[in-house]
């Protein structure tokens, strides 16, 4: 239960710090569904494979050059 919490924190300072970056220039899109979804995976479900920095990484090099 206490993994649970500090999961579900460390995912939502993640993705407050982006949303406040985006606030100071709304020109530039900090704030996009996938790192959501990235920091949800990271932050709650570090031991899985597709939680490895490699593949966050390159999967958003290659949706963005598509």
């Amino acid at each position: 239960m206490k993994n649970n919490i500090i999961s579900a924190f460390g995912a939502f300072l993640c993705i407050s710090a982006l949303a406040y970056l985006n606030s100071f220039d709304e020109s530039n899109l900090w704030l996009i569904p996938p790192f959501g979804a990235s920091m949800v995976l990271v932050m709650a479900a570090h031991e899985s494979p597709l939680a490895h920095p490699k593949n966050i990484l390159f999967g958003h090099i290659l949706s963005a050059l598509s």
